[in-house]
């Protein structure tokens, strides 16, 4: 198994698995919503944003990180969507400082097939937030920045682990193979199944990569630059409909500094 990120896409690949199981993630610039609570009219996206591994950065990273550990910088304007996409069946976890995505409980150390702790992948997929204990599903977004002289380390962070489980093998093989038949037979490609039995994902293959989405003075102080890319501006959230408040420019975006009015 291996994990890699190179420029904005982190791939999980699970060669001793099957060479057809890799999983692709991007991570996809928003807007942030009011609040930062996500409905059913979800945030436009505006690109993917690019990753960096916490052992690339030009200072070493906080000791409590991974040298592989992917880390994405956002600027206080800005929310992150993951984007999930893999030609292969994959069983996805995701967990915001410790809490599951899905359901806003606590981290388990299996998935919970009663409960449904977990995304299934079989084609794309895409988690825009991660539910809390209040029951609220907010989006991705960076820590709100300190005041000036306030050292920045590595509690600064959202650390947002994913754990990644294949269908086992043998399984895809039996699968493509029945597909093809079908094929042959009717000319129809058969659809993939909704919910797959917890019997077919290889648990003892499952990883987990931590990426640690971080706000710009945490990327400035590891990297000596500003983040990558520009930030969103005022009229960006005027032409979609959205409101801007203050402590969106991170210029002004200091704790219990910038009231949240918006503007």
């Amino acid at each position: 198994m291996t994990i890699t990120s190179a420029h904005d896409t982190v791939t999980f690949a699970f060669p001793d698995v099957h060479a057809d199981a890799e999983l692709y993630i991007e991570f996809i610039r928003t807007l942030r919503m009011r609040g930062d609570v996500t409905t059913n009219m979800s945030a436009p996206g505006i690109g993917s944003l690019n990753v960096l591994a916490a052992a690339d950065c030009v200072r070493p990273a906080p000791e409590s990180w991974n040298t592989d550990d992917v880390v994405l910088p956002l600027w206080q304007s800005e929310a992150a969507t993951i984007s999930f996409a893999a030609g292969y069946p994959f069983l996805v976890r995701v967990d915001v400082d410790g809490t599951n995505a899905i359901t806003g409980s606590r981290r388990t150390a299996t998935p919970d097939f009663t409960t449904i702790d977990h995304l299934e992948m079989h084609v794309q997929s895409r988690l825009s937030g991660h539910r809390g204990g209040d029951g609220l599903v907010r989006q991705f977004v960076p820590s709100r920045l300190r005041a000036p002289g306030t050292p920045v380390d590595g509690t600064d962070v959202c650390t947002v682990a994913i754990e990644v489980t294949p269908l086992r093998g043998e399984v895809w093989d039996r699968r493509v193979v029945a597909a093809e038949e079908m094929y042959l037979r009717s000319g129809a490609v058969a659809e993939s199944s909704i919910t797959e039995p917890s019997d077919n994902w290889d648990l003892a293959a499952r990883a987990t990569g931590v990426v640690r989405i971080i706000n710009s003075a945490l990327w400035l102080q590891l990297n000596h630059c500003d983040p990558p890319h520009r930030r969103l501006t005022q009229a960006t959230y005027r032409r979609d409909g959205l409101p801007w408040f203050e402590w969106y420019d991170d210029e002004l975006a200091v704790s219990d500094e910038v009231a949240p009015s918006a503007g």
